[in-house]
């Protein structure tokens, strides 16, 4: 009798070791699982933050592009402006067949003084419509060299792409506003005006000869060729 009650309890002995080693098993391989999941939600939260940072960086780039745009831009429209107010202002005055050709306006207006003022109005005429086209030619190369750079950025930093679908790229691009060379259409403009102002037709007759004024000097080539050839805007102004 006790080696049947001993024979017993080995038994149940052995039946719970069993129970307990199933369920360590079990709860060993939940834990398993759990870090697992843990480890994949970790791995999932730093690729989101990656994406995050990337999309943000992105934007920063494309803020920062637009904005080199628009102050090029500007930089072009500003300075096509100023250069068309400057010959507007040159159309009340005659310019010489001389070179370099100055402008002049004399005491008293003659027929022949007349004739010459109407020319120099359509010589003026042609620089401004020049102006304007070579206005919208800088800025159409604007946008070409700002989308080339947008795409050499993508390029250099492939990351981009991936949130590129979600970032909106409003177009670009480049113009140097520091390679156009301004026109020195006239010098001292105040001054010299004021000792012209006075001049009869008669007084340009040693230009026309060949003779070099000194006063309000206009380039050789933009009154051959309508383009623009001066060096800076300072010289504009003046």
């Amino acid at each position: 009798m006790f080696s049947n009650l001993l024979l017993g309890t080995l038994q149940r002995f052995q039946m719970d070791e069993k129970k307990i080693a199933t369920v360590e098993k079990v709860q060993a391989e939940k834990q398993k699982e759990v870090e697992k999941r843990l480890r994949e939600e970790e791995e999932q939260e730093r690729e989101k933050l990656a994406r995050e940072r990337a999309a943000l960086l992105e934007k920063r780039r494309e803020k920062a592009r637009l904005i080199k745009m628009l102050q090029r831009k500007r930089a072009i429209i500003q300075y096509a402006q100023q250069k068309q107010e400057h010959y507007r202002k040159l159309q009340n005055f005659i310019q010489t067949k001389a070179k370099p050709p100055i402008f002049y306006l004399p005491a008293k207006h003659t027929l022949r003084t007349l004739e010459l003022l109407k020319t120099t109005v359509k010589k003026i005429d042609e620089l401004i419509e020049h102006r304007q086209l070579q206005m919208e030619e800088d800025l159409g190369s604007s946008e070409t060299k700002q989308a080339e750079e947008v795409e050499s950025d993508n390029e250099e930093h492939p990351e981009f792409a991936k949130v590129r679908s979600s970032v909106t790229v409003t177009g670009s691009a480049t113009a140097n506003a520091d390679d156009e060379k301004p026109v020195i259409v006239a010098n001292e403009m105040g001054e010299g005006i004021a000792e012209v102002s006075s001049m009869q037709p008669s007084d340009l007759d040693g230009h026309e000869n060949g003779e070099e004024p000194k006063e309000l000097e206009c380039d050789d080539e933009e009154e051959e060729t309508g383009k623009d050839t001066s060096r800076s805007d300072s010289e504009l102004d003046s």
